[in-house]
């Protein structure tokens, strides 16, 4: 199967994939229809990607959850300016230019793993939603880097929404006056608890 996706959505969620051995199934990316989700169990990102399959034929269905790793090579090769869009062959990625031409190519298979349910964990929050929580500076360093992939060296706004200072918050980047993502591309985060 054949996944094709935009190059700086997918360096932005990539970033927040797991890091843990125990928890292998976090350890990639999760293309799951239009969307590629990453999480490491306290930061998730969402993003519609313009993921698009190969071997989906027309009126085909769309196939099952694929989770893919992307290292930090490939996450370095698709933050250039050049890059526009990653193929995965289920063997290889490979980040492509704008006229097609491959900028960074690594080997590369799919973890066999059943991905969280992604969905279960959006919060639904109020746009006029206000409270005080508290996140850890190593979730918020992921966060700024996010934004500052998606800005492209331009200012973005980090917006962090939640009911209360211990549910999960919405981030959404953008704020409609500079390059704004809207439901494009968000992050759930999870605050800390401080006594």
């Amino acid at each position: 199967m054949l996944v094709q996706c935009d190059a700086t959505m997918l360096a932005a969620v990539a970033l927040a994939q797991g890091k843990e051995q125990s928890r292998y199934y976090l350890k990639g990316v999760c293309f799951d229809r239009e969307y590629a989700v990453a999480t490491d169990g306290h930061l998730m990102t969402v993003a519609k990607a313009g993921v698009s399959y190969g071997s989906v034929d027309k009126g085909a269905e769309i196939p099952e959850p694929v989770v893919m790793p992307v290292s930090t090579k490939a996450i370095t090769a698709m933050k250039k300016s050049a890059a526009s869009h990653v193929l995965f062959d289920g063997e290889t990625l490979k980040v492509f230019d704008d006229g097609g031409a491959v900028l960074y190519i690594e080997q590369c298979e799919s973890i066999d793993c059943t991905f969280p349910n992604w969905r279960g964990v959006i919060p639904t929050v109020e746009e006029d939603a206000e409270c005080a929580a508290a996140f850890s500076n190593v979730l918020l360093a992921k966060l700024a880097a996010t934004a500052t992939i998606l800005s492209s060296g331009a200012t973005i706004a980090v917006n962090l929404k939640g009911k209360d200072a211990l549910s999960p918050h919405k981030v959404m980047y953008g704020n409609g006056h500079l390059r704004d993502y809207g439901e494009d591309i968000y992050s759930i985060v999870m605050p800390i608890k401080v006594d």
